[in-house]
């Protein structure tokens, strides 16, 4: 049973029929051949769940990010999740900031995790993922790309910098530093899907 909280909506829609809508406490009961699209604070109208790459407009989860059912971003769900991703950047000096993988030290990446349900937008959770992992603050400027796996569907985002935290929520766990693209390129590439959000990033080097 899936409840939805305050200020959500759903989209509940048998496979290739009109969608239905549920607000507020609603409950939703999953069903064979059905499915359950969160819309959160969105205008409920299919053709606004399509992120368009760059677009800094708020907007919810693309449909295209579901196969059967839509789980969250619980981390046991054997769907896949959905994980928003910051690229902060400085781009007056032309730096990118990297973060250390909190299971593997020796592995970089870009702050990221999954959408909750406190989240009112993908936005949202891409700028909370890079406060408590990176300690930065600032302004999503664009929306990259949504790129979607069997286990995850990620959807990245480039965040310019406005505050740098010397203390933020996982200090103890990880390690930050602003690099060049190239040098985030390099150290991202083990990780095939923020290597080509990076290449995609406005920023990226014209080829």
């Amino acid at each position: 049973m899936l409840v939805l909280r305050r200020a959500e909506a759903t989209h509940v829609r048998r496979l290739g029929g009109e969608p239905r809508t549920l607000f507020s406490s609603k409950k939703v009961r999953k069903k064979k051949g059905w499915i359950i699209d969160p819309i959160i604070l969105h205008p409920l109208d299919e053709s606004a769940c399509v992120a368009q790459a760059g677009s800094s407009r708020p907007h919810s989860i693309p449909h295209t990010a579901h196969r059967d059912y839509f789980y969250m971003g619980k981390k046991d769900a054997s769907r896949p999740r959905v994980v928003c991703c910051a690229i902060p950047v400085a781009r007056a000096a032309g730096k990118v900031l990297v973060i250390t993988s909190r299971k593997r030290d020796d592995r970089w990446v870009f702050p990221k995790g999954g959408w909750e349900a406190t989240d009112r937008t993908l936005e949202a959770a891409a700028q909370r993922e890079a406060v408590e992992e990176a300690g930065v603050h600032g302004t999503i400027s664009r929306f990259i790309v949504t790129i979607p796996g069997s286990t995850a569907t990620y959807h990245f985002y480039e965040l310019d910098v406005t505050v740098l935290q010397e203390q933020w929520p996982e200090a103890h766990e990880r390690r930050r530093e602003w690099v060049d693209f190239a040098e985030a390129y390099r150290r991202c590439a083990w990780k095939p899907e923020l290597a080509q959000a990076l290449l995609m990033a406005s920023f990226a080097p014209k080829r």
